[in-house]
């Protein structure tokens, strides 16, 4: 079962796109949430395959790849520990009448997904809340 939460933004999905998919940028745009994002091929373009380093608050770093990358839709990338593999995915759609929703869900799978789930779950569904708050106010402004 994943943890998600969709924002309903008053943007249009490719200003929504610009700026959750520059995920180079995420400290900037989710500070409370993402303290850094290093590319582990910075001359690589964001696109399937690419691999990048998150640190966050109260969350060991993990490196995590992109596994989808669908340009002013989705993407959706995994990052991979011992017994669990984690799957984010970020979706932006238009909404009837104008504007945009977003998306943004973490899921475990793996012999320890239930451990890992119940020692950050409450904490992921927090960042998530969040993230999608900041990218409702950043677009909204943009």
């Amino acid at each position: 079962m994943p943890i998600s939460s969709s924002t309903e933004i008053s943007a249009p999905p490719d200003t929504v796109w610009s700026l959750i998919s520059d995920v180079r940028r995420w400290p900037d745009l989710l500070p409370a949430t993402v303290t850094s994002v290093t590319p582990v091929d910075p001359a690589r373009p964001e696109e399937v395959g690419a691999r990048y380093v998150i640190e966050q608050p109260k969350i060991p770093r993990a490196t995590w790849e992109l596994t989808e990358w669908a340009p002013n839709q989705r993407f959706t990338w995994t990052s991979r520990t011992f017994g669990v593999t984690t799957t984010g995915s970020h979706v932006v759609e238009p909404r009837p009448g104008g504007g945009s929703r977003a998306t943004l869900a973490i899921e475990w799978t793996g012999p320890l997904a239930a451990a890992v789930r119940l020692a950050y779950g409450k904490l992921t569904q927090r960042y998530v809340d969040i993230e999608g708050g900041n990218l409702k106010e950043r677009a909204e402004a943009a």
